[in-house]
């Protein structure tokens, strides 16, 4: 039997295209390690050169995963970081996201988290896509004149099992201090991805 597959288009609840004439690229730093003690191995980063318009830093993804709805339909929760610019404070820049989240028809949940301390924000909302209802969790870290977001997101029906896993992982971004040459351009969290339509899942063919 074939599987149907909901896709993410993008990273989660936060996509965006941006063209940019290409400039000369700084020498590379050293490849970061990633260690996955839980699964045995490590891996080094496949990082976004830093003179890049807008920094896709990391985007993590469970396998698809099956609705509690049904219908065979699958979908792969997933947490993404994304860099971008902001002169603006913490203040300011919470108070403009807040107004981009309900002018794009999403809204903060009720009872979830919407705080704000110092120079962090952490954020639950909902909303519809492509006639898919979802749930977001973000969390930003305003350093340096750059603002550190991890996103996570599920359909909302699978927010029960994955929204705690979600959370911690959002939850565990700081902002180090690493620097980035060119500051990338302002991204909002109103402009979250939207799934594509149910896609068949490849089937495994047998050698003859």
């Amino acid at each position: 039997m074939r599987k149907k597959i909901l896709y993410v288009a993008g990273l989660a609840a936060l996509t965006a295209v941006y063209a940019a004439t290409p400039a000369a690229t700084p020498a590379a730093p050293a490849p970061s390690t990633l260690t996955f003690p839980t699964y045995g191995f490590r891996i080094n980063s496949f990082e976004t050169p830093t003179n890049s318009p807008i920094l896709g830093a990391v985007q993590m993804s469970f396998p698809p995963m099956p609705l509690p709805s049904g219908n065979n339909q699958y979908f792969p929760p997933s947490v993404n970081v994304m860099i971008v610019s902001s002169d603006k404070g913490m203040d300011d820049y919470v108070t403009s996201e807040r107004l981009g989240l309900t002018t794009r028809g999403f809204s903060i949940v009720k009872n979830g988290d919407d705080t704000s301390v110092k120079n962090e924000w952490r954020i639950e909302y909902i909303g519809v896509v492509s006639n898919i209802a979802m749930h977001w969790y973000a969390h930003a870290v305003l350093s340096n004149g750059r603002v550190y977001i991890a996103t996570g997101g599920v359909p909302d029906e699978m927010w029960p099992q994955y929204g705690d896993k979600i959370k911690a992982c959002v939850n565990s971004l700081q902002a180090t201090g690493t620097a980035v040459t060119t500051p990338p351009p302002a991204l909002s969290l109103a402009s979250p991805g939207a799934p594509v339509p149910a896609a068949k899942a490849p089937t495994a063919t047998t050698a003859k």
